[in-house]
């Protein structure tokens, strides 16, 4: 989903019309409505302020798509949306039904009786048929877990391996078969399917950490952590002593971008919208133009360098 249609979806979902927003940002509605249209790229801190006005986190706004290709949980999207006390008012104001509703309940409690809601929350946040197939498997498998106790899953724990049950069913780690819609919601998953998901996280309890107290694992954690920071402090002081060393890091990234990405931008002015701060797309021969002259300059200051330790030398 694009940056537009992002600012306009959150907007609607907070109950605010563009001109209410507009005057809350204090700009014209007209930049606005160009903004959620994608005629106009919003600046970064025009982004962080409608963030802030729609009450939710920047990620939301800005990387929406990529939350839900990650994160196949889409109620707990939906709680980072209407983030506070009345998250189930608000969602259930935006099915057009009551959290008190029988229906709702069933709903958000999960116990497989209606797809409706599900399929009118996929409408509504237009999920691909992948993240509304993954999101009912993610809750198919915590279901089995909490309600059934099934044996396939007994010592997996959502709670705290949650990225491993995510990475697992978005990247279909298990290799998993693809069961019809219809069967999965009503039915649950396949005894083929439970099989794979026993044997993939019997195979990371039997990994080098299966026999770890949990302290220990995470004192194994915190330093490969500390090992990571270490290697990167060392790096920033190597940058930071050798002014050579920085060139050249530039140097070899410019040289291994060529291309770079069009998505590079500027701030403009536009006296038509009162100066609003806006970022526009530079062409590839802008942005090419740009590496070739940073790459130049680069190069020259390598050459001082060079010349200079010659002098020394000499």
């Amino acid at each position: 989903m694009d940056i537009g249609k992002s600012i306009r979806k959150n907007r609607e979902f907070h109950g605010l019309s563009r001109q209410k927003l507009a005057d809350i940002l204090e700009i014209n509605v007209s930049t606005l409505g160009r903004y959620e249209t994608g005629k106009r790229t919003p600046s970064l801190s025009t982004l962080k302020s409608i963030a802030k006005a729609l009450s939710i986190d920047f990620d939301i706004l800005v990387s929406w798509t990529d939350i839900l290709n990650s994160n196949p949980d889409v109620f707990d999207f939906l709680e980072r949306v209407f983030y506070g006390f009345y998250f189930l008012e608000e969602l259930a104001l935006l099915l057009g039904t009551n959290h008190n509703d029988k229906s709702f309940s069933s709903f958000f409690e999960c116990d497989f009786s209606d797809k409706t809601l599900f399929l009118k929350t996929a409408n509504i946040l237009e999920l691909t048929d992948t993240q509304l197939y993954n999101w009912i498997l993610l809750l198919r498998i915590k279901y089995d877990f909490y309600q059934k106790k099934e044996s396939y899953i007994k010592r997996y724990d959502p709670i705290n391996d949650i990225e491993r049950l995510n990475c697992m069913i978005t990247s279909n780690r298990a290799d998993l078969d693809i069961q019809p819609f219809d069967e999965l919601f009503y039915n649950g998953i396949s005894n083929d399917n439970k099989t794979k998901i026993q044997n993939y996280f019997e195979k990371i309890y039997n990994s080098s950490n299966a026999d770890l107290s949990v302290v220990e694992i995470h004192k194994k954690n915190s330093e490969a952590w500390k090992e990571c920071g270490e290697s990167w402090k060392d790096y920033a002081i190597s940058i930071e002593n050798n002014p050579k060393f920085l060139l050249r890091s530039i140097l070899n990234y410019l040289e291994s971008h060529e291309d770079f990405y069009t998505t590079l931008s500027i701030d403009s002015y536009n006296n038509d919208d009162h100066n609003d701060d806006v970022l526009e797309y530079l062409t590839d021969d802008q942005i090419n133009s740009i590496i070739k002259k940073v790459t130049d300059l680069v190069e020259y200051e390598l050459y001082k360098i060079e010349k200079e330790n010659n002098e020394v030398k000499k």
